[in-house]
């Protein structure tokens, strides 16, 4: 996430950003560098729980489970695209 994007998110909430010597930006982006390491935190944790359901699911069939898991990341990369 560029400086930038932290800026203009902190915009869209309303936020005034100052770039002077009493700027929250250092602050701005520790936070959101935060939050993002939490969400790939939570994301990995539920691709494991996936996983793990789609293997008992398909009874260990590789090709099922390979073939599900492509059609989940093309939905996945589509809901990320319309974001």
């Amino acid at each position: 996430m560029t400086q930038d994007e932290i800026i203009e998110m902190a915009r869209q909430t309303g936020m005034v950003v100052v770039n002077d010597e009493f700027s929250l930006l250092p602050f701005l982006e520790a936070f959101a560098k935060l939050v993002a390491a939490k969400e790939r935190e939570v994301h990995e944790h539920n691709m494991g729980v996936l996983m793990d359901a789609l293997w008992k699911a398909c009874g260990d069939d590789e090709e099922v489970v390979n073939a599900t898991i492509e059609s989940q990341g093309t939905l996945i990369k589509a809901r990320g695209e319309q974001a």
